[in-house]
Order: structure tokens, then C-alpha cells, then sequence
């Protein structure tokens, strides 16, 4: 677990060098990738996926809105029950899901491994005591990462999905991991991919990981571990699905 895609070479970037007996220096060198896809309702179903999308986000609002927005609906909450408006939501979602949809674009990227990621592998790698992560994956604005970039504090971009558009629904997405394989080369790759269906229209940059913070969007919490960007900035619209996975190897 160690610096993604920005080709992490211990000292520099999250690589660990190690001085054996012999005298012999040993480089560990990680490097990671993104892969992006974005897949568009067919123009048949193009009209439908969008009234889903507006309806899946009136449910968002309602069940996880801000605090405004939760008192002027707590009459038709009181009347409906938050449990009834979710299961509408779970079944909206997976005709949403069903629609026919064709790829519309495909991007594989790098990214940025801050330092507040670099120092985390470190320290819980090397420390030797007991560590348990959870990761979570969202989408960034337009604006470049830097190393320097916290999850509190990324002055050069925003994250996308709640206040900023495009919105998505649900929370951030937890990635699924298989098991490290490889022999030589290692590598270790979500076991599928991360899949975030857009509600409204905007422009999706990137794509980022956070370590054991919150998956509410727009949290502050837990280590922002990496962030990279798309060749180009991609426009989406409400309906389309963006499917993002992940490859660490070294």
C-alpha cells in the first residue's frame, strides 16, 4: 500500500529503501492507475433516465439533504416515513441501473500521491501495530491535485457529487479489493469496478481516494491518499453512469 500511479520510488515518493547485511540496496517502487468509463443511456432511453435521475435525487434530498431542506419536507416525511421514501429510492435505482446504456468515453490516468498519503503507508506499514482501513473512492472538479493536498484542504479543485455538481447517488463508494497477485511484478486491483450514476448535469476531472474518512460527500475527515486526473475533463449528463477501477503494482 504505497503511492499510486505518481510512480512512488521510496525516499521521494513513499518508496521504501532497505539496506540489507550484504550491503546490497534494495528499491521498492509502486505505481498506480485509474481506468474510467463512461457509459450513456441509449437516445431510446434517454428521456426516462432522466426522469429516474430527478427522481432518485428528490429521494437523496429528502433522506440526506441539508437541514433546510429536511424541515420544509418533514410534512410529507411525517405523511410518507423515511422508510418508505428509501425503498422508492432502492427501486427507482435499479431501473435506473437496468437501462441499456453505450460506452460513451474511456480514460486510463495517474495520479498524485499527497504526502499525508505517502506518510500514512509509512507510518502504519513500518510501525508494526495493528491497522484497519477503510477506503473510499469519489470524483473530483476541474483543477490539478498536488502533493501538498489534504481531504481538509485542496485549494486547486472541489469535490463533485454533493454541493458541486455533477451530482451522483448515494455516498462516496467504498471499492472492493482482490487479493495481491503477481509474481516479480505485483499487483493488487479492485475486484470491480466503482460505479457512480450521475443525477444532473456538470464536468467530472478525476477521481480521488480517501483512507478511513466518512463516506458523506464533501467530509473533511480521514487522509486524502491520492487524486489524479483525465486527459480531458469529461461533461455528463444526468442518466450517465461513470464506472471508475483501480491497480496499484510494483
Amino acid at each position: 500500500m504505497s503511492g499510486i500511479g505518481e510512480g512512488v520510488q521510496l525516499g521521494d515518493h513513499c518508496a521504501a529503501s532497505m539496506v540489507m547485511n550484504m550491503g546490497v540496496q534494495d528499491h521498492l517502487r509502486v505505481a498506480g492507475r485509474y481506468r474510467a468509463e463512461g457509459w450513456r443511456p441509449t437516445i431510446a432511453f434517454m428521456p426516462m433516465a432522466m426522469k429516474l435521475g430527478e427522481e432518485i435525487r428528490w429521494c437523496d434530498e429528502v433522506l440526506a439533504g441539508p437541514a433546510l431542506r429536511r424541515v420544509a419536507y418533514s410534512a410529507l416525511n411525517f405523511l410518507l416515513g423515511r422508510n418508505t421514501i428509501a425503498k422508492e429510492r432502492e427501486r427507482l435505482l435499479r431501473q435506473f441501473s437496468s437501462l441499456p446504456r453505450e460506452l460513451a468515453w474511456v480514460e486510463e490516468f495517474d495520479n498524485v500521491v499527497t504526502d499525508a498519503g505517502k506518510k500514512l503507508a509509512l507510518d502504519t506499514i513500518l510501525a508494526g501495530s495493528a491497522f484497519t482501513a477503510t477506503t473510499r473512492m469519489g470524483l473530483k472538479g476541474t483543477g490539478s491535485a498536488a502533493a501538498a493536498d489534504t481531504q481538509a484542504s485542496h485549494a486547486g479543485w472541489s469535490e463533485v457529487g454533493g454541493a458541486n455538481s455533477p451530482t451522483y447517488t448515494g455516498n462516496r463508494q467504498t471499492p472492493s479489493f482482490s487479493a495481491a497477485s503477481g509474481s516479480g511484478t505485483v499487483s493488487k486491483a479492485t475486484s470491480a469496478a466503482v460505479s457512480f450514476a450521475i443525477t444532473n448535469t456538470g464536468t467530472v476531472a478525476g477521481a480521488f481516494i480517501n483512507i478511513n474518512g466518512s463516506a458523506t460527500k464533501d467530509d473533511t475527515t480521514g487522509t486524502l491518499f491520492s487524486a489524479g486526473d483525465f486527459s480531458v475533463s469529461r461533461s455528463v449528463i444526468n442518466g450517465d453512469t461513470v464506472n471508475v477501477s483501480y491497480t496499484l503494482s510494483s
